[in-house]
Formats: structure tokens, C-alpha cells, sequence
């Protein structure tokens, strides 16, 4: 009984000092891949659909889906002279401009003198709920995407939003 007394204090003091290495591998064990496989995309290979509700703009799904659980990467052309009214999304936004120039301003009111100009490499981060509008200047401006779904859109003025443009 006297030896069992003894083992059993070292016994938790080896579960505990490993208990944070033992709570990591069952979380990783259970969480989903983000890649099941190895996946490239050229850029010929690359589909382009039109984004309803947004004249000219294009959009190219890379990974995943913003209406479903989990990552997505998409890649959206926007127009020359595209204006995107103040908005917010309910996931952190991962964006790198690819071409053209964007420029992005932060807050309700749309007001171009306070977007900033961010040229291609530009790697930007928009946390979520984080009011905001876009613009593209004289060139198109393709610019990738990234967050977590299911994502949504809420625009600061409803009537701004392409959703309720059909409804009016």
C-alpha cells in the first residue's frame, strides 16, 4: 500500500507536466485539414464567374466557399471606377492585391479622399465587423481574398447592398 501511496503522486506529476502536449494532439487529431491533397491552379486554369448584384466584377473560387464552414481563398476582378459603399464583414479579411491599384478606406461614410492607394504586392488585413469601402481607380485590380466561412456582408446603408438593389 506504501509504494502505491508513492507512485501515485509521480503518476499525476507526469500527467500534468504533459498534460498541455497531451491536450494538443487530441486537439490536432480532431481538427480538420485545411488541404487534403495538393491543389495548384495556373493562371489559364483559373475560372472567372460575374458576381451578381456587382456590375463587372468577377469572381474566381481557389478554395473553399465564403457561404460555407471553413477557409476560402477567392480572387475578385474588380472594374475601372468600381465604388464599394462603406461595409463589413463577420470574418477577418485577408486581402493581397495582385494587380491594379485598390484603395481601401475605413469607416461609414464613403469619402475617396481618405481611402488609401494600395498597389499590387499590398498585403492588407480587414478584422471582422470592421466598416470599410473600396474603390479601383483608371485599371482593373484583381485582388485575392481570404477568410473564414460562412462569411456575410453587412452594409452600412441597406439600400447600398447589391442584395436589396433587385427589391427596390
Amino acid at each position: 500500500m506504501e509504494r502505491l501511496r508513492r507512485a501515485v503522486p509521480s503518476v499525476l506529476r507526469y500527467l500534468l507536466s504533459h498534460a498541455g502536449w497531451i491536450i494538443v494532439g487530441m486537439l490536432l487529431a480532431s481538427a480538420p485539414a485545411l488541404a487534403a491533397e495538393v491543389m495548384v491552379a495556373t493562371p489559364d486554369e483559373i475560372v472567372w464567374v460575374d458576381v451578381p448584384g456587382l456590375s463587372g466584377v468577377k469572381r474566381a473560387m481557389l478554395q473553399g466557399n465564403p457561404a460555407l464552414r471553413g477557409p476560402f481563398t477567392v480572387r475578385v476582378k474588380f472594374p475601372s471606377n468600381y465604388r464599394g459603399m462603406p461595409h463589413s464583414h463577420s470574418d477577418d479579411r485577408i486581402l493581397t492585391v495582385l494587380s491594379g491599384t485598390w484603395f481601401e478606406g475605413f469607416g461609414t461614410e464613403f469619402d475617396p479622399q481618405k481611402a488609401t492607394a494600395m498597389p499590387p504586392g499590398t498585403f492588407l488585413i480587414v478584422p471582422a465587423d470592421q466598416m470599410h469601402f473600396d474603390l479601383v481607380g483608371a485599371e482593373q485590380a484583381i485582388v485575392q481574398i481570404s477568410g473564414t466561412g460562412p462569411s456575410t456582408t453587412t452594409y452600412f446603408n441597406p439600400a447600398d447592398d447589391p442584395a436589396n438593389k433587385h427589391k427596390q
